[in-house]
């Protein structure tokens, strides 16, 4: 692995190749960091927004966009450099805006994100651009975070495949699972889980964070129905989520401390507390609390015990001797784990996703208030008409767009486009849906749920993620998705795992489930964060496909803050508009040549060829080269272009970004 070696010498940062600075050094990884290893190495002025924003640029170019192709982040913000430089130029002046101050996120393409696409995976929904931030979007960019790009996801979330009509299969970063990588918010899990990014935020109904999450070895949460505002996003069936996903618990609670805001524009005001009770000061207010004298329920039928519930989900043996490694650690941190049957279990049918029994009319809101519901066209109506767009017209030109594969959700926008048209739609606070949400309410806090945890002195429920038969929605959509209830995951390992029916998985990562009472996402955090401090289940789950590249390790002694710069203008650069061929045979190579320039010198120059860093000498006048044959293998046969990204820093930190797309000779 390449290393970048920086030493403060005379007040300014030089590049001493491989020579080792005097005294003691830090070390940056880009592979794995967290937002506090991000954050640190800015404050120490060995990394800036502009040079992490490349950094991942570079890794989705080589790794998304190329190469193993997981198609996870198909959309890249143009403006991406300016906002890295923004946040730069902030800190420079000694302005923070927090601890995701210069973060780099993607969004799930259901994020209205002001200027990109918001497609939804649909084809005739590709040049739809938003107008506005969605509520969530805007928050998270007040706190500093940058746009990288907008993920991959199954087509308008009607499934968990991973697959879109308009951009296709999202791929594992895992050896042997191929598109196993679920959904629908399948591509911001594995731009998580392969580096690609901070931190990611997803979309979750029936458990479209928390499957991709799990299975892509990430954290992921769906918290408290409504919680999140769902403003400038599609609510689906009104029982839709968002939420972060994120490499470990305190990142996850870094972004929960942005997103949850108060919100005029969340459409389910009408059903939640004051927001002064909704959640603590800081989401980070629980991390590293002892779990000595806690609780957690362990539901029978997760573990196909004979249970009160008529349909068990026994575990696989492989996954079970998994999880019991996680039941073993919590025990092992002073938690006591009961076996419980929960009330809540006696009224599942979640193949026809209601309650069984007399709870069937209060809970059926799935029908009730399904995707052909006037509520629903009421909700598209608005989340189409932010992007500039006629809905009827949107709304048709989509159903006239899937393909046979996705065909099914035109049953769905059909009913939407003849309420819209008839003007029989229903906003959220109109009945009967205030009616549901107070029976929603009512079970989730009652005796079938929360009260009972609460009786019970249960602090939270734990179960698998997975059997070897069933996904974990049937898991998370009882305890959850149908009570509002908050459910987070976190890797447990990965493991040879094949299932029942035969179909080998490989080695497949696998999580832990906490759940617990609405609004209790703090505590949930914090008993995350216990179990992955002793047990680092990320560590245990990182995937193969999406290895470091060179230079993305910083080594350096000391460097100079931003604020003690004595000069805080980046160097000025150029790409020439043309590259041309030299040499013959095995020593034909691309040339490629621009321009660098600093009043106070350069300390570091790097030329990128679509993510991948080639040679560079010199630095006014410089000139970066690589073979023929090395660049077929990064560039595309029939590619008449490449992208060119240089980034340049001064001795005093200050950097700058310029790319191009370069046009190549015909002889290349």
């Amino acid at each position: 692995m390449h290393k970048i070696k920086l030493l403060l010498i005379g007040g300014a940062v030089g590049l001493l190749g491989s020579s080792v600075a005097i005294g003691q050094t830090k070390t940056f990884t880009l592979q794995e960091a967290t937002i506090d290893q991000i954050q640190e190495a800015m404050a120490d002025g060995a990394l800036t927004s502009v040079e992490l924003t490349s950094m991942y640029l570079n890794r989705i170019a080589i790794y998304s966009t190329s190469g193993v192709k997981l198609n996870a982040v198909p959309v890249i913000n143009p403006k991406v450099f300016t906002e890295a430089s923004a946040a730069d130029a902030l800190r420079a002046q000694g302005t923070g805006l927090g601890p995701l101050h210069g973060i780099p996120a993607t969004y799930k393409d259901t994020y209205h994100v002001k200027g990109l696409p918001t497609s939804n995976g649909i084809i005739a929904w590709k040049n739809l651009i938003a107008l506005e931030d969605a509520s969530t979007v805007g928050w998270l960019k007040d706190a500093g975070v940058i746009t990288l790009g907008k993920n991959n996801m199954d087509t308008f979330s009607y499934a968990a495949s991973g697959n879109s009509d308009l951009f296709g299969d999202t791929i594992s970063p895992y050896e042997f699972l191929g598109t196993k990588t679920s959904g629908s918010s399948g591509g911001s899990a594995v731009a998580v889980s392969a580096n690609l990014c901070a931190f990611s935020m997803g979309g979750d109904s029936v458990g479209s964070i928390r499957i991709p999450a799990q299975r892509n070895g990430v954290c992921g949460i769906r918290p408290t129905l409504g919680l999140v505002s769902g403003d400038g996003t599609p609510l689906a069936e009104n029982i839709s989520v968002l939420g972060p996903l994120t490499r470990t618990v305190r990142d996850m609670a870094y972004v929960m401390d942005v997103i949850v805001a108060d919100d005029p524009n969340n459409p389910l005001n009408f059903s939640l507390p004051p927001f002064s009770e909704r959640r603590p000061a800081s989401y980070l207010t629980n991390l590293g609390q002892p779990l000595a004298g806690k609780k957690f329920g362990l539901p029978k039928r997760t573990l196909g015990l004979p249970s009160n519930s008529n349909d068990p989900l026994p575990p696989g043996p492989d996954y079970l001797a998994s999880f019991n490694k996680a039941r073993a650690a919590l025990e092992a941190l002073g938690a006591t784990v009961v076996e419980v049957e929960v009330p809540i279990d006696s009224f599942a049918d979640e193949t026809n996703f209601v309650f069984t029994g007399v709870y069937t009319g209060p809970l059926a809101y799935f029908n009730l208030l399904g995707l052909g519901s006037p509520v629903y066209a009421d909700e598209l109506a608005k989340y189409l008409q932010a992007t500039g767009s006629d809905p009827i017209e949107a709304l048709q030109a989509a159903i006239d767009s899937f393909s046979a594969r996705w065909a099914f959700i035109g049953f769905f926008f059909a009913p939407a486009i003849e309420n819209l048209r008839n003007g029989t739609s229903k906003s959220l606070d109109e009945q009967p849906f205030p009616s549901v949400r107070v029976d929603q309410n009512a079970v989730a806090d009652g005796e079938l749920f929360g009260g009972w945890m609460t009786a019970n002195g249960i602090d939270a429920l734990i179960f698998p993620s997975d059997s070897d038969q069933v996904d974990t929605f049937k898991y998370g959509f009882l305890y959850s998705t149908v009570t509002g209830a908050p459910n987070l995951v976190v890797p447990i390992e990965r493991i040879d795992f094949t299932a029942t029916y035969g179909e080998s998985y490989g080695r497949r990562p696998l999580g832990i489930h906490f759940v617990g009472r609405r609004f209790e996402e703090a505590n949930l955090l914090s008993y995350a964060a216990a179990f992955e401090a002793a047990f680092d289940g990320r560590a245990k789950s990182t995937p193969d496909l999406a290895p470091a590249l060179p230079g993305e390790t910083i080594e350096y002694s000391t460097a100079l803050p931003p604020p003690s710069r004595p000069e805080l203008d980046a160097p000025a650069l150029r790409v020439a508009g043309g590259a041309k061929v030299t040499g013959k045979g095995k020593k034909a190579a691309l040339v490629i040549n621009g321009g660098a320039r600093d009043a106070s010198g350069l300390g570091s120059l790097k030329v990128y060829v679509n993510g991948k860093k080639i040679a560079v000498k010199g630095a006014a006048n410089w000139k970066a080269s690589v073979k023929l044959s090395a660049l077929r293998k990064f560039v595309r046969g029939d590619a008449r272009t490449v992208s060119v990204q240089v980034v340049a820093r001064d001795i005093h930190g200050n950097t700058s970004v310029t790319t191009k797309n370069v046009k190549l000779p015909k002889e290349a």
